[in-house]
């Protein structure tokens, strides 16, 4: 068992290590911009002679236009550049570079301004909207300084002003939005949701195999048999002795089947029911896959599933019936409905058949059935009601979808009902 455990728990250091790196990598990669480098400037309180490249920030309250914009492929405006009031006198303009969500904002400000500047109204700043902006301001350069330049030239001819007096009107510079200054805030949260869900799922992944949690219900085997050595031993034994087969193991004594991070240990006389599950995917409407699976239930009313393919699903079934042979097989709402609020009646029928196939000497291992909350009486069902009929598959999607086969044999499964 030692063995086992050790490979869970490498298991479970590994995809806490996964989820944590994920979580943390999308929260550095995408709030990088949030951890400053260097002093940030207030473009609010400086003049246009005392701008330094680097960190910066600005209140964007009071909009003069746009110079420049930039379209994808499709011709759509991805980004504006616009000429925003700055200083502490409000009487320069600075380039503003924005897209996104805060280029919007920025956009309907602009147009808001000229109609309230149209219609002769006094602006109130608190009704307009303002927000803020941080990135990194740099000198003009490239295209963005011939766009500037182009910009300038039409004022000059319009005011009847000279470039340089425009150009100290007109600061030759422009903000950069970083992503964090340019995107929505409530993008932010959502990013910060994944980003701890998560760390927190990997914490949780290793905390949980660092106290082998994956181990419970082995654990709870050898608590309930006492000795826990002696039951550890039996266990060694049962994994050493016992190869893997379509994801299980099973002997007469045991039964385990793992998934992923996922163990289900059960003794195997309280299996009980057993039966084939296919899920349909769809994707509007349209069939897209489906997976099959064979599911089990337990005495103690819990469930494991083993996927199979669809080609050996059935062969996953006959295995099943040869190795626990006194479960219940095939699936009916009938069954369901008894296994939900009646399982007492399952558990009695699948010892009867232990009972019988051992002549009498099943009475000593008895299945284990669960302490249980008592249940209203339920009507008594006649036997035929007990008798499954075929019925039609299912390709409803995320439901089962299930033929119901008939009496198995021990070489042939194709289905099991209550004598």
């Amino acid at each position: 068992m030692k063995q086992l455990e050790k490979k869970f728990r490498s298991r479970t250091v590994v995809l806490s290590a996964v989820l944590l790196a994920i979580g943390l990598l999308i929260t550095l990669i995408y709030f990088k911009d949030y951890i400053p480098v260097g002093e940030e400037q207030n473009l609010d309180e400086i003049t246009v002679d005392q701008i330094k490249e680097g960190r910066a920030k600005i209140t964007v309250y009071y909009i003069y236009d746009y110079y420049c914009y930039f379209t994808d492929e499709y011709g759509k405006e991805v980004q504006r550049d616009y000429f925003v009031c700055m200083g502490p006198d409000g009487d320069k303009y600075i380039g503003v570079e924005l897209r996104g969500k805060k280029n919007d904002k920025a956009y309907q400000l602009m147009n808001d301004i000229y109609d309230a500047e149209a219609a002769g109204q006094e602006l109130d700043y608190d009704k307009l909207g303002y927000f803020t902006v941080k990135g990194k301001v740099q000198k003009l350069t490239g295209d963005d300084l011939e766009f500037y330049e182009d910009y300038l030239k039409e004022c000059s001819s319009y005011y009847k002003m000279s470039m340089d007096e425009l150009r100290e009107i007109f600061a030759p510079y422009v903000l950069i939005a970083s992503k964090a200054g340019a995107r929505d805030e409530s993008t932010d949260y959502m990013v910060i949701i994944i980003g701890a869900v998560l760390i927190i799922a990997g914490i949780g992944v290793l905390i949980s195999g660092l106290f082998g949690n994956h181990m419970k219900d082995i654990k709870d085997y050898a608590n309930r048999v006492g000795g826990e050595e002696a039951a550890y031993a039996r266990l060694d034994r049962f994994v050493d002795q016992t190869p893997e087969r379509y994801g299980m193991r099973i002997n007469d004594e045991f039964f385990m089947v793992t998934n992923g991070m996922s163990l289900v240990f059960s003794e195997a006389k309280d299996v009980i029911w057993i039966y084939p599950y296919i899920v349909t995917h769809k994707t509007y409407f349209v069939t897209t896959g489906k997976t099959y699976y064979v599911r089990l239930r337990f005495a103690n009313g819990k469930m494991a599933q083993v996927q199979t393919k669809k080609e050996n699903n059935e062969e996953v079934m006959n295995y099943l019936s040869r190795m626990i042979p006194d479960a219940i097989f095939g699936y009916s709402n009938d069954l369901e409905h008894m296994f939900n609020k009646d399982r007492g009646r399952m558990i009695a029928e699948v010892q009867r058949r232990r009972d019988e196939r051992l002549g009498g000497l099943g009475a000593a291992q008895t299945v284990t059935e669960p302490e249980m909350p008592s249940m209203p009486e339920m009507p008594e069902m006649p036997q035929d009601d007990l008798s499954i009929p075929p019925m039609p598959e299912v390709s409803i999607s995320d439901q089962p979808d299930l033929s119901i086969p008939d009496q198995p044999s021990q070489d042939d499964y194709s289905g099991s009902t209550f004598n």
